[in-house]
């Protein structure tokens, strides 16, 4: 359902932005286009499947590469600056070493919350949670916090970097005992203790990511289709405004109707 819905909204919206275009800035007469249709041959499987290999190994070359080089750039941006241990931590270690010798596993429960708290401290003050801090009162109407802040502007290169992204902030910053990279992700935490992803921050997130443009590549051709970059800058602004103010519109409404 969510998937068809992802569909529906990207075409109710690219034709509704065609018809506004179309009667605003792009007024008069049609040029005509003659569209020569191939023969219809039955499909081969064969050929379908060696198709479907080649355009994956040239998206893996293309979109892996920049994937890979987002990821590393923004593991370095969320390992430095290096902190010490937070104030939080050292007092859970004196109280840790108090109790050792009477009470051993409560001693290393604490040592396990000190570690914790120094992950959290250390990931508070890098380049990668100041960039997140100070962008983060712009996208808070979608309900992101620093993570989820950081995350949106790292997939304007590609949407794809999104996911990696959260997970060397998640999966990365924390110890995920065990646990897969979607798992880690979809229980994430923020700074208060309060879950990220939410009914509301899902669904807002989800209605974004459709509508917003968020492909480098995809604006180069643009410009280069269009003739120069004034178009491409057209498209870039109108897709952002339309999925901002559309994701914020769907969290308020399900926090209005209690489904937060």
């Amino acid at each position: 359902m969510a998937l068809t819905g992802c569909y529906v909204l990207g075409i109710v919206a690219g034709l509704g932005s065609a018809v506004l275009i179309r009667g605003t800035i792009l007024r008069g007469k049609s040029r005509p286009m003659a569209l020569e249709l191939p023969r219809y041959r039955f499909p081969s499987v064969v050929v379908a499947g060696r198709q479907s290999f080649r355009r994956g190994m040239v998206f893996v070359r293309k979109a892996g590469t920049v994937i890979l080089a987002i990821s590393v750039l923004l593991w370095w941006l969320g390992a430095y600056p290096t902190s010490g241990a937070s104030p939080a931590g050292e007092q859970l270690r004196a109280q840790a070493a108090r109790v050792a010798q009477a009470e051993p596993a409560s001693s290393g429960q604490l040592l396990e919350q000190a570690a914790a708290a120094d992950a959290r401290y250390a990931a508070g003050r890098t380049f990668l949670a100041r960039i997140g801090s100070a962008a983060n009162p712009v996208f808070a109407p979608l309900g992101a916090d620093r993570q989820l802040t950081v995350g949106i502007l790292a997939s304007f290169a590609a949407r794809e970097v999104f996911v990696s992204t959260l997970a060397v902030q998640v999966a990365g910053a924390e110890d995920p005992a065990g646990k897969g990279v979607f798992e880690a992700i979809s229980g994430a935490k923020r700074s208060d203790g309060s879950p990220l992803f939410t009914r509301a921050t899902s669904w807002a997130m989800l209605v974004y990511f459709v509508l917003a443009m968020q492909c480098l590549p995809t604006l180069v051709v643009t410009a280069r289709e269009a003739g120069g970059w004034r178009w491409a800058a057209v498209q870039f602004g109108w897709m952002s405004a339309i999925a901002y103010g559309a994701a914020a519109g769907t969290r308020a409404v399900l926090l209005m109707v209690g489904a937060g």
